[in-house]
């Protein structure tokens, strides 16, 4: 656990490609002396094999090749085989929440075969990167390395994930121009050590067939709903991870906390993406206001933008529909809780809150997934017609009712993980003194 700690209240680290590619030719030389490709398999939780890994992931996308000696590529897969899954028929690695919503998932629905002790597979793809016990990046200690991306690649016209193999190569052309060699990749990431993610979501105590049954009796979309039914979210919280993230903590009865993702999107070209900045910040503001009115309870932000750039994009709001410039709350004092680095702010009203903006991001997981109540956004047409905000399923066409709003995978994964309620509030207009109650209301008998 003290290792755990350590890895945790870590800032960012700057791996080279050097110490990446070491270590998925040491890999491949494991698999080969164990007896070949057999030896680096394992089940998937649907009982499927998988390819052997790390070695296959850098085959699979062809975007990696040139940046890898040809001894450690593993296995050629003809170029028109190349497909969004990207590691033989396992789920992409993208995001934490992405890629842990959809293994979890698949656990619930479809139990755990008994040979299964291995869920989160290694991988390096365009969006991110895992790797499990990772020697050379840090002295005396061999983390594991979760980066995701940070400098944007894609192409004018947007990424497709399923076009045809011309608009992959347009892809993988831009792709190179943009990285020339893999130290270039590296510096297009954000990287955090971690403990190994089976370990961390208490994976390696999931007993035999550990399906679970829907919950549906509560508000949330269906594959949080599945997830909660099943093992995961009580071995998670028996984990015992508050006493190695304690989120700050400030002694209230009861803590609120609110999750708003707006960084990848402050120089958004795309003016749907700038919409959705937009949004995000206008539900933070609506969600500050209810948690103004709730007795005893400590307020915790937890965003990948700092509360000086929230406080200012919230000044841009209000200069929209006022013409005035102002700021809804004022940046103060940062603090630490030996794990996290915070910073206060003060509302207009006087509402103290803190935001967690920087840092680890099983750290942000857990302060979402550990908090009494969370407010998240409502998906509403007009003031009449809302509905929860979810993300769809992979292929699925449907869109929220605002489109100036965009689901959250890592939200969701937090609230899959939790035993707790969520609160939808509104993102599209000022809510009045009425409404500001009954969200507080329902807020109020959530979390108590």
């Amino acid at each position: 656990v003290s290792a755990w700690r350590r890895y945790l209240a870590a800032p960012s680290v700057e791996p080279s490609w050097a110490a990446v590619h070491r270590h998925i030719c040491e890999r491949r030389e494991t698999c080969l002396k164990r007896g070949g490709p057999e030896a680096c398999t394992w089940e998937s939780p649907d009982g499927a094999m998988r390819p052997p890994n790390p070695t296959s992931m850098l085959s699979h996308d062809p975007l990696f090749a040139p940046y890898v000696d040809k001894s450690c590529r593993g296995y050629e897969v003809p170029p028109t085989q190349f497909d969004a899954t990207g590691d033989g028929g396992t789920f992409p690695w993208d995001g934490i929440g992405h890629k842990a919503l959809r293994i979890f998932e698949r656990i619930a629905k479809n139990g755990t075969p008994p040979a299964t002790r291995h869920f989160f597979d290694e991988d390096v793809n365009v969006n991110a990167l895992y790797l499990e016990r990772v020697q050379g990046i840090v002295d005396g200690s061999a983390p594991s390395l979760y980066c995701h991306e940070t400098k944007s690649w894609v192409p004018e016209g947007g990424h497709c994930n399923r076009c045809g193999l011309n608009h992959t190569l347009m892809e993988a052309q831009h792709f190179r121009r943009t990285f020339p060699d893999g130290e270039a990749y590296m510096r297009g990431l954000e990287c955090y050590q971690m403990p190994p993610l089976d370990e961390w979501f208490a994976l390696t105590e999931m007993s035999d067939g550990a399906r679970g049954r829907a919950d549906d009796g509560l508000d949330f979309q269906p594959i949080v709903a599945t997830i909660r039914g099943s093992q995961i979210p009580s071995n998670y919280a028996a984990a015992g991870h508050d006493a190695v993230v304690p989120c700050g903590r400030r002694g209230a009865a009861r803590r609120v906390s609110i999750h708003v993702r707006v960084g990848d999107l402050l120089h958004a070209l795309d003016t749907r993406l700038a919409s959705a900045a937009r949004g995000a910040v206008r539900f933070l503001l609506n969600a500050l206001r209810v948690a103004a009115l709730l007795d005893d309870v400590s307020v915790l932000v937890v965003s990948d933008s700092s509360a000086a750039t929230l406080a200012d994009l919230g000044a841009d709001i209000t200069e929209r529909v006022t013409g005035s410039r102002v700021e809804p709350f004022q940046p103060g004092k940062t603090w630490s809780d030996g794990v996290s680095r915070f910073q206060s702010a003060t509302t207009r009203d006087g509402l103290v809150f803190d935001v967690l903006s920087q840092g680890n991001p099983l750290v942000a997981l857990h302060c979402v997934a550990s908090a009494d109540v969370v407010l998240t956004p409502l998906s509403c047409k007009d003031r009449s017609v809302c509905s929860t905000l979810t993300c769809p399923p992979s292929g699925d066409a449907r869109r929220p009712l605002n489109e100036s709003l965009r689901c959250s995978n890592f939200v969701s994964l937090a609230l899959a993980l939790s035993r707790r309620a969520s609160v939808g509030v509104p993102s599209g207009w000022k809510l009045t003194d009425r409404e500001l109650e009954h969200y507080a209301s329902k807020a109020s008998g959530a979390s108590a």
